[in-house]
């Protein structure tokens, strides 16, 4: 078994797919107070099924981004269903983070660093959207530029690599 995985670690994503689909679809047809549920199962599963296969398979680095990208949204989806009211600033915030963990996990393509930018892009735009004062969103978007500037400039001379290429 542990060759067939090897070679054809695909199938456990696709695995993962259709069960969270199937799961979903079965919430939505005979249970819809469930979806919500349902429809974290499925993007931790998939969420999972690509971590997995980043741990099992050191060459395939990039399986970061959509694993860590699906666990993100179903925190996002776990946060809108503990906080229904203005949670779509929550939800921003969750998504920030999560680009900024795929760009801080190591891999052997610096290219994927952009992703400090897209993180400290998508954080402004989570503080703007805040439930906080106009004085209070403006240190907080500050606060992550100069977050996202930092590991820029910590990663300079890898990004130059990458630009240079």
């Amino acid at each position: 078994m542990n060759v067939i995985l090897r070679r054809h670690w695909w199938i456990v994503n696709v695995a993962a797919g259709v069960v969270g689909i199937i799961a979903m679809r079965l919430a939505e047809e005979y249970f819809p107070s469930l979806a919500p549920y349902a429809t974290m199962l499925f993007l931790t599963l998939v969420g999972l099924s690509f971590l997995w296969v980043f741990t099992t398979k050191k060459g395939i680095w990039w399986a970061v981004a959509p694993g860590v990208g699906a666990i993100a949204l179903a925190v996002a989806v776990l946060v809108s269903m503990l906080m229904p009211e203005n949670n779509g600033w929550v939800g921003t915030l969750i998504l920030g983070a999560a680009a900024f963990l795929i760009a801080a996990i190591p891999n052997s393509r610096d290219g994927m660093k952009v992703a400090y930018v897209v993180g400290a892009m998508i954080l402004i735009i989570g503080f703007l959207m805040a439930p906080v004062t106009p004085v209070l969103k403006i240190i907080l978007c500050v606060a992550s530029a100069a977050l996202g500037g930092y590991f820029i400039w910590r990663n300079r001379e890898r990004l130059g690599r990458v630009s240079r290429t």
